[in-house]
């Protein structure tokens, strides 16, 4: 079956838009592959969702930068969607990024949050001007992958 999105072709439409129209229209089809795990549209939406209204909580308000640092994985994907889906920008970090290529994208781009995947102690330098206020690390129905 195919199905267009030209409802959402509209200017201001945002990504996270296009997981609700695939979320209501087919929930059990898979939105992600990764490897051997697969991800339904309605297990992303609900893990996009609870992340979004963890980052509200945060204090987290539409322009603000929230910063992801995690290895590729389906969470990946939600911290991308949950902070585009409450109006933020996103800035993605390379796991792969030595200590002072993370100061500098973290110190120019001054991230309200950090969301990891796994519990982890944060920690930059001097030499860094600003690090995020707050750190959330995200449990989501993906983390059996």
């Amino acid at each position: 079956m195919i199905m267009t999105t030209s409802a959402l072709s509209l200017p201001g439409a945002r990504i996270s838009d296009f997981l609700e129209l695939w979320a209501e229209r087919t929930p059990l089809a898979e939105a992600l592959v990764a490897g051997d795990c697969r991800v339904s549209y309605y297990d992303l939406r609900i893990s996009v969702d609870r992340l979004a209204r963890a980052m509200l909580a945060a204090g987290v308000v539409k322009g603000d930068r929230i910063a992801t640092l995690q290895t590729l994985h389906p969470n990946y994907v939600v911290a991308l969607l949950a902070a585009t889906s409450i109006g933020a920008i996103w800035v993605g970090l390379n796991h792969r990024y030595r200590l002072d290529e993370l100061q500098h994208v973290v110190s120019d781009a001054e991230p309200k949050l950090l969301v990891t995947r796994i519990a982890t102690e944060y920690r930059m330098s001097s030499r860094a001007r600003r690090a995020p206020a707050r750190h959330i690390s995200i449990r989501a129905r993906m983390d059996a992958c």
